[in-house]
């Protein structure tokens, strides 16, 4: 690929970093209104407790209300109280931030965000021109800068911004494991992903469905039957991601037992909350919560906007007019290759679905406190959408390395 046919590619990129980039100098050092503030404030004075105290103090675990900064925003908690209930990646993170860069200098801090950010940027539309070509590549750049929610937290300090950068290597690792012109030697990707898996895991808890199945609606996409290498490659990815985020709670709960002295009370502490976040509403009520995150949160101003209905729009369009059935992934000169089937392409579509609203559905209690952030799992629906008819659009033929 030439420079010039990366040029579209790389604008969007920069675009998307430079809105981020404004948004950061207008805030200074004071808090997010949109990158959850409340998180933010914990985070910050979770921050300076390690920067001022140590890493070690209380197995490494998080105290969000140390100190002073912010009081009226986060938890309520007293000075040197510790949280045990959630992974302490961003909190570590900020008290690296802060040791670097001084207590208080909030604005600093987001330079990490935001170069993790642009890098993630590069890294997804380098590994979709690779797979698509560079027309196709600009073509999925643009449709996902239009969902507002794509870079709108890429300032954050807590986990969102990070989660979601990761999330977009991670979906362009599995297009060059599973997608056309797939990688013949897969080695390093499969454990790029299950190092994502690990990191993913240290930052949150609420995406580990979202990363762990992420693979499920390629391979129904492209791994169909007679390509028995690209199904193993799926399954071997859903247990990868799987063992990271697993692996990243395990350090997590060693954690909480060291903290309290002993498995039994590490359990008791977080069985206690893990029962109140999945408390079991009624069926009518939970089923309820996934319609209003479908229908009402998720196509809100903050997250996808009008841009769901539009990927919807394209992916329905797209199906209606697929009635090759093209068995070759290669393009095919002067004309649009369809590199899917109707059938393969609806079941990937559906999964990503059911993938993106997974939290939502079983762990109702949580999901129903956090509206402010949680619609943001339904990008890889919104992505899956646009995948198939734009991945079409890939007339150049794309590289065939095993980069």
């Amino acid at each position: 690929m030439t420079l010039r046919s990366r040029l579209p590619a790389a604008l969007v990129v920069l675009v998307v970093f430079g809105q981020q980039v404004a948004t950061v100098a207008a805030l200074g050092d004071a808090l997010s209104p949109l990158a959850d503030p409340f998180s933010e404030a914990n985070a910050i004075r979770s921050g300076e407790g390690y920067a001022e105290q140590g890493f070690t103090l209380h197995a490494g675990l998080p105290m969000p209300g140390y100190g002073d900064r912010f009081p009226e925003t986060g938890f309520r908690l007293q000075g040197a109280a510790v949280y045990t209930h959630y992974p302490p990646g961003p909190d570590l993170l900020v008290g690296l931030l802060t040791k670097a860069f001084g207590a208080g200098h909030v604005g600093r801090y987001r330079i990490a965000p935001l170069l993790v950010g642009l890098l993630s940027l590069a890294a997804f539309a380098g590994l979709l021109a690779r797979a698509f070509g560079p027309l196709a590549a600009a073509g999925l750049l643009t449709v996902c800068a239009l969902a507002p929610m794509f870079g709108n937290m890429m300032h954050g300090l807590h986990y969102q911004g990070y989660a979601f950068s990761l999330l977009l290597v991670e979906l362009g690792l599995l297009i060059r494991l599973l997608g056309p012109h797939a990688a013949r030697r897969p080695a390093r990707h499969l454990a790029a992903l299950c190092a994502l898996g690990f990191l993913q895991g240290w930052l949150s808890f609420d995406y580990c469905f979202l990363v762990t199945f992420a693979p499920l609606p390629f391979a129904l996409l492209w791994a169909e039957p007679p390509r028995r290498e690209g199904i193993r490659r799926a399954a071997l990815a859903i247990v990868l991601l799987g063992a990271g985020f697993t692996l990243a709670h395990g350090l997590h709960f060693a954690q909480v037992v060291a903290f309290h002295g002993g498995v039994e009370a590490a359990l008791a502490d977080l069985g206690a909350s893990a029962r109140q976040r999945a408390a079991a509403p009624a069926l009518a009520d939970r089923l309820r919560l996934v319609w209003e995150y479908a229908t009402l949160h998720a196509p809100s101003a903050p997250f996808f906007s009008w841009a769901l209905p539009l990927a919807w729009i394209g992916f329905l369009a797209s199906w209606i007019v697929n009635r090759g059935a093209v068995e070759s992934f290669e393009p095919v000169r002067g004309r649009a290759a369809w590199h899917v089937r109707r059938g393969p392409s609806a079941a990937a579509v559906a999964a990503a679905f059911a993938i993106s609203l997974a939290w939502v559905a079983l762990v109702s209690e949580h999901a129903a406190d956090h509206l402010h952030f949680l619609p943001r799992h339904g990008f890889l629906f919104y992505f899956l959408c646009w995948l198939v008819p734009l991945a079409s659009l890939g007339k150049e033929r794309a590289s065939t390395s095993d980069g």
